[in-house]
């Protein structure tokens, strides 16, 4: 409903409470939906009391709110998120932004942290991908490096501490947590979240994931149709052999089967053709560490691409810093021609891409005296080398050999090269579950919570909004398809994948009006941002008043 300052009912109206909706209101529908407040009710039961109306899930429901909100604004910042929102419409009714405030953020973070952030959040994800059956048989993990700002001093107990560690942040001067996530489904849907501290490394704690999955779930104990996929940091000989599961992994680079086989010809393999450029070659059973695993050498040419014009890139800063440094050799006069050619050689040695080629050794004569000097004056005052430098062919063809190769190796033999490349190029997955958390809407690396307890809370809260996210991007396309209806996307084109993102964008200026005796509406709705509430189904319809 739309009101302008013509309307006829306006005289009639003392005050006029206008608030912002937008696509806050999708959010809410989906955690209406999928009952994030009433699960986690169910696991952190709550007595109200005076300091507080909200349950422990409609404060994570807040918080969720607050992040999907994409208001570059800290998540525990959310009683100023709410100050213009209409928070019973999009939680509970009878509950306004000071409910919110962070006293009771603080305790709810508390709470979460006691009950076990991993526990939590491993039954509530699981219960939800069973109930919407989309739940398979392979499990993807991943990590990443959090950086953070500030001293976070404290009792570190059951929380990961901020160390210096390997940062996949870039940033290795300051503290870092490390999260872990498990991701399964069509959906991509993270199914397991855990913290841990900032040099904690991912061979140890893959396959810690591993073992607490198939504790926690009882179902996967017996079941020899779970998968489980991992990058390289997975690859431990005695682990895999020992972990009683279907694995399948990339091999490190670093190991000699793999520099073996990358650095051979293309001749030196029978290639055969698999779809969008890739292509495969078996490894001989002598080479793999186990003959009961399946060893597979791929090539990609998009890959290789991409690399040639790092190595490309590699060279011609090479030959720049090869330049510089044969440009102050050779201003430089040597005392013997051997001094000369021993600095020309030991420049020569730190080019790897190239060679450097004596052209001459030049005697260089000069007068000691100043004024007019007589002939018998010339003094010989050193040696000078000249030389050319040329691309070292061989090497840069040995260098070509490995670009856009990799290995992959697995002990679930019935998988067939195909099969392998597709399971693994799933863990796009839950790399881009990662670049969601670190969204620069979460303002993630600005956690200033004085108790270290909370961070890892925090950051439980943000997984559970990249599994609200998933979800909700996963079901709009499928009733898309279903229902064979597009959406415009950026450019205006027709789409029936469009990130949820994307479609929340579409729905800004819409807002909630209270008209006091006279109702409440929402305003500003087009039919664009019609046909999207409808595709969210009736949770949506309800909160932005569709019949």
């Amino acid at each position: 409903m739309s009101l302008y300052l013509s309307d006829p009912l306006m005289p009639q109206i003392k005050q006029v409470s206008i608030q912002s909706m937008d696509h806050l209101g999708l959010v809410a529908a989906l955690l209406k939906k999928y009952k994030i407040a009433q699960r986690i009710d169910l696991m952190l039961p709550i007595k109200l009391d005076k300091r507080t109306k909200s349950t422990y899930g409609q404060r994570i429901c807040a918080l969720i709110l607050n992040g999907l909100g994409f208001t570059n604004a800290t998540l525990y910042m959310t009683p100023d998120f709410f100050k213009d929102k209409p928070i019973e419409a999009l939680i509970a009714p009878g509950l306004c932004a000071d409910d919110m405030n962070e006293d009771a953020l603080g305790r709810c973070l508390d709470k979460l942290n006691q009950h076990g952030t991993t526990r939590l959040f491993s039954q509530l994800a699981f219960e939800i991908i069973q109930e919407h059956g989309l739940l398979s048989t392979s499990h993807h993990l991943d990590s990443t490096s959090l950086a953070l700002f500030g001293e976070y001093n404290g009792d570190w107990k059951h929380a990961p501490i901020p160390k210096q560690g390997y940062s996949k942040d870039h940033r290795p001067d300051l503290k870092q947590v490390v999260v872990n996530l498990i991701t399964n489904g069509p959906a991509g849907l993270p199914i397991y979240y855990e913290s841990y501290d900032g040099n904690a490394a991912d061979k140890t704690i893959f396959h810690d994931s591993i073992a607490y999955m198939r504790n926690f779930i009882e179902e996967l104990n017996n079941s020899e149709d779970m998968l489980w996929v991992a990058d390289s940091a997975l690859y431990n000989t005695n682990k895999l052999q020992n972990a009683n599961v279907n694995w399948l992994t990339r091999v490190p680079a670093t190991l000699n089967i793999v520099k073996q086989n990358s650095a051979k010809s293309d001749d030196a393999f029978e290639w055969c053709e698999l779809d969008n450029g890739y292509r495969y070659a078996k490894i001989n059973d002598e080479d793999k560490d186990s003959p009961n695993e399946n060893w597979v050498l791929y090539s990609s040419e998009q890959g290789k691409a991409r690399q040639l014009k790092t190595l490309e890139k590699k060279i011609d800063n090479a030959h720049q810093a090869l330049t510089r440094a044969l440009k102050k050799v050779s201003g430089t006069l040597y005392a013997c021609e051997h001094d000369a050619r021993q600095a020309l050689k030991n420049t020569a040695k730190k080019a790897k891409y190239h060679q450097v080629v004596e052209r001459e050794i030049e005697a260089q004569w000069g007068y000691e005296k100043r004024g007019r000097p007589k002939p018998e004056d010339k003094k010989l005052k050193g040696y000078r080398v000249i030389a050319d430098i040329v691309e070292n062919a061989e090497a840069i063809a040995q260098a070509k050999h490995p670009l856009g190769r990799f290995v992959l190796a697995t002990n679930k033999t019935s998988l067939t090269p195909a099969q392998m490349l597709k399971e693994y190029k799933q863990q796009s997955q839950v790399e881009n579950g990662f670049r969601f958390m670190k969204d620069k809407s979460f303002q993630s690396n600005r956690i200033y919570l004085q108790n270290p307890q909370r961070i890892d809370a925090l950051l439980m809260v943000m997984s559970l909004s990249l599994l609200v996210y998933n979800l909700g991007q996963y079901e709009l396309r499928a009733r898309l398809t279903k229902e064979d209806e597009t959406l415009p996307n950026q450019l205006g084109h027709p789409t029936q994948s469009p990130t949820l993102r994307w479609v929340f964008q579409m729905l800004r200026g819409i807002s909630y009006v209270d008209l006091g005796t006279q109702g409440i509406g929402v305003a500003n709705i087009s039919e664009r941002e019609e046909k999207i509430i409808r595709l969210f189904g009736k949770e949506a319809l309800d909160i932005y008043q569709l019949s």
